[in-house]
């Protein structure tokens, strides 16, 4: 309240409006109370508001997407405060200001409220690993709060267009994603994720080999195998091998790739089955016997291109009657019946009759032999022996009609025989065979051949002149 000093001093006073309280203007009155003595004096009375500290703190915040603003601290404590400039939701520097707002106490404080840009993060899983020469794929990653979109960046052996990865080569390949800030946010911390790309194991194709023989040596035919990527091929065996023969015998390539750092070494087995051989026999028809020869390496003379052992039948020895296309038989039996399957061989073999021409009065040819149209002729030959009286073919003998030459070389037949007919008989005692040929007296002044074909498919043939 305010002072009253009275004259004379020490007098009561008594206030109108007086005390107050609360900062502010008030009319006040003093009137003196005493029994001797009045008076009083009015005037203004003020009390002003009181000095209170304000402490600004929080000035440094980060971006949230929402209202922010400083913390004011008052001393007096819990004064109401009014802000100039805040609260602030984007990032920035501000200019604050806190003023008390209280009836009784009055002050202020002043300063930069920093709202920074927040932080955001990518969320990108790992990647698994590759092998050279799978095909491109996609990667996808979770951006922060900015909203711009994730891009990836590639390095090592591979590279990137959008969100498709593709790999150039085998080692590895690190795949980077960013994301950009703004206003509010800054950039993401890249994430880098890093996965191995394995070489490639070329693609070998190479069917089982149809079956071979024995002895074919392996070949370009067997060994055909192919890749899909350039390279070298080693066989194991070699080209040029000769195998024993035998089912399901392997053959192994070892495979060399040109491009050894993004593929592996590669190999393959197959299976070839290899047939015995069979032993080429060389045994031509013999040439015609006279019985009775018996057969002998002459005609059992049969060769194989490999070792072995031969049987014939009939064997050696063997006196084969006359008769043509006789057939001769050969087992072969191979020394290497490992490799090589037997065989065998037929050849055909005439055994004729041992012919060896006309006896007196026949002159062979090329003698024109010169007779008496009409005559019988005994026409003598030997056939080793007495062969009995089939030795003829059928239809023969029999004559034909030929030009005579003046220059020809003749003879006289110089006997000759009575017979109604012609006939075939043998003369032990001589051992030959007498066939009397009845011959026609028309033939008279003209030349014919006489053909005698015997059973074994032979012809023998003399030359006549008939006179009259």
């Amino acid at each position: 309240m305010p002072t009253a000093t009275t004259t004379p001093a020490a007098l009561t006073i008594v206030w109108t409006n007086a005390p107050q309280t609360n900062a502010g203007s008030y009319s006040v009155t003093a009137t003196v109370n005493d029994a001797n003595y009045e008076g009083s004096a009015s005037g203004t009375f003020t009390i002003n508001k009181a000095p209170a500290t304000v402490v600004l703190s929080n000035l440094t915040q980060t971006y949230t997407g929402s209202a922010l603003m400083p913390t004011a601290t008052t001393t007096p404590a819990a004064l109401t405060i009014v802000w100039t400039n805040a609260p602030q939701t984007n990032a920035g520097s501000y200019s604050v200001t806190a003023t008390v707002n209280d009836a009784n106490y009055q002050g202020s404080a002043s300063d930069t409220f920093v709202i920074n840009k927040a932080n955001q993060t990518i969320t990108f899983a790992a990647l698994v690993d590759k092998t050279f020469g799978n095909p491109d794929f996609t990667v996808s990653a979770t951006g922060g709060g900015s909203g711009n979109a994730v891009t990836f960046a590639a390095s090592g052996n591979c590279t990137v267009s959008g969100t498709t990865v593709h790999l150039t080569g085998a080692g590895s390949c690190t795949i980077t994603a960013s994301q950009s800030g703004n206003a509010n946010y800054n950039a993401a911390a890249d994430v880098a994720r890093t996965f191995a790309i394995a070489k490639a194991t070329p693609v070998i194709i190479w069917n089982n080999p149809a079956d071979i023989s024995y002895p074919t040596a392996l070949s370009a035919i067997q060994l055909n195998a192919a890749a899909n990527v350039a390279g070298s091929f080693v066989y194991a065996p070699a080209s040029g091998t000769v195998l024993n023969a035998g089912n399901g015998q392997t053959l192994h390539v070892a495979f060399t790739p040109t491009d050894i750092a993004n593929y592996n070494d590669a190999s393959k087995d197959v299976t070839i089955n290899v047939n015995k051989g069979t032993p080429v026999i060389t045994w031509a028809n013999p040439a015609d016997t006279s019985y009775p020869t018996a057969l002998n390496a002459t005609q059992l003379n049969a060769t194989a291109n490999v070792a072995g052992s031969s049987v014939y039948t009939p064997p050696a020895g063997t006196l084969l009657s006359v008769g043509s296309g006789q057939t001769l038989h050969v087992n072969f039996t191979p020394a290497d019946s490992l490799n090589y399957n037997n065989a065998s061989k037929n050849v055909l073999i005439n055994v004729i009759y041992n012919f060896t021409g006309f006896f007196r009065p026949v002159d062979n040819l090329p003698v024109l032999n010169i007779t008496k149209a009409g005559s019988a002729v005994p026409v003598k030959f030997s056939l080793n022996g007495n062969q009995g009286l089939s030795i003829f073919a059928g239809g023969y003998p029999t004559s034909g009609t030929t030009a005579c030459n003046s220059t020809d070389l003749y003879d006289y037949i110089d006997e000759t025989v009575t017979a109604g007919g012609s006939s075939l008989s043998y003369d032990a005692s001589a051992n030959q065979y007498v066939y009397v040929w009845k011959t026609e007296k028309s033939w008279a002044g003209s030349c014919r051949q006489l053909v005698v074909k015997l059973s074994d498919g032979t012809y023998h043939r003399a030359n006549f002149n008939f006179s009259k």
